[in-house]
């Protein structure tokens, strides 16, 4: 006896209760993922230009979408990346411009762009791409990496005030505040590393954000200690050239505002620090006081906590769980009761 003597047997395709529907019209979904070394955005290209040839094989009666293009929310981070270290980039030149000179503010500033192509440099070595998570670190990090930048350079700068040659207030500078930035960067460093002993797929993805971190943080501890110091050792002729037209209109606010900084410095923060050496007792315990404040906030649950907050989706996705053994065509009544009643 075989098989053809107890059933009907035909060679076509699998019998499926499942359908697909846009707009209210049939339809069918491809699902297109990227492999090896291609990239999200090619990807999306390859579509787009599909879709064209597609579009003109079909019938009028067929038509063709992109519903969701994942390519979209890289490009949106890279975008938001790009944004903030061109303003970042900005705002860290005018601000030291207006306490300092405007070739140390150009050098300083110089470090942030060296510290991230380093990192960039570096990536593969620790089987790190550029996604999602990555531009978030890079991001992250955008804030952190440009402190030691300033504080070698202010400090450099310090020294030559003191009638020091280049050279020499370069050296002295940088030697005096190496231990102070070496430890920041160790420490920080130190706070991420955490992120390695998450297990599996999860500890996988996220440890994305150290590899990133770590490499920004010691590029830039490179770039502070061995080249920064060296830009600012001699005067660049052709910087101080093209930097002249700026250095003379932001002149008269630089002087205003070291003016200012200064009698801050020397006024009311150098009373207020005395003072606080002076009730040293006093100060401490009122930071083990707020320390116990937030601790009693944590402990009492007033302060909550949301390991992925809640935000405002760019889709709605509503799903109806129908009893077991539910005929396919009461759960297309539902679908079209409900789609109605959205309208």
């Amino acid at each position: 006896m075989s098989l053809g003597d107890i059933a009907h047997i035909s060679d076509g395709f699998e019998e499926s209760d499942l359908r697909s529907r846009y707009n209210g019209k049939p339809s069918e979904r491809i699902l297109v993922y990227r492999v090896g070394e291609q990239t999200p955005t090619d990807i999306s290209k390859a579509v787009h230009e599909k879709m064209e040839v597609l579009k003109s094989q079909l019938p009028s009666s067929v038509q063709t979408q992109i519903v969701k293009d994942s390519s979209i929310i890289l490009e949106d981070r890279i975008n938001l990346l790009m944004k903030n270290l061109w303003l970042g980039l900005g705002l860290v030149f005018l601000t030291l411009s207006l306490f300092l000179r405007v070739d140390l503010s150009f050098w300083i500033m110089i470090g942030i762009p060296i510290s991230f192509a380093g990192a960039m440099i570096s990536m593969p070595i620790t089987d790190s791409s550029i996604n999602m998570i990555s531009l978030f670190a890079f991001i992250l990090v955008l804030g952190i990496v440009v402190d030691d930048a300033i504080v070698v350079g202010e400090n450099i700068y310090a020294h030559q005030e003191m009638g020091k040659s280049p050279l020499d207030a370069a050296v002295d500078g940088a030697t005096e505040i190496a231990p102070p930035v070496l430890i920041t960067i160790l420490t920080t460093i130190a706070a991420f590393i955490p992120i390695y002993f998450i297990p599996g797929i999860t500890g996988n993805i996220f440890q994305n954000i150290p590899n990133v971190l770590i490499a920004v943080l010691l590029f830039s501890l490179l770039e502070v200690m061995f080249i920064l110091p060296g830009h600012l050792s001699h005067i660049n002729r052709v910087m101080a050239w093209i930097l002249a037209p700026l250095g003379k209109i932001l002149e008269t606010p630089r002087h205003y505002f070291s003016s200012t900084l200064f009698w801050f410095s020397n006024k009311p923060y150098r009373t207020i620090l005395e003072k606080g050496i002076a009730y040293r007792y006093t100060i401490f315990a009122l930071g083990v006081f707020f320390i116990l404040l937030c601790a009693g906030l944590v402990a009492g649950g007033h302060m909550k906590f949301t390991f992925f907050p809640k935000i405002d989706r760019d889709d709605i996705a509503v799903t109806a769980r129908m009893p077991f053994g539910t005929p396919a065509s009461v759960s297309r009544e539902i679908y079209f009761f409900s789609k109605n009643r959205s309208r």
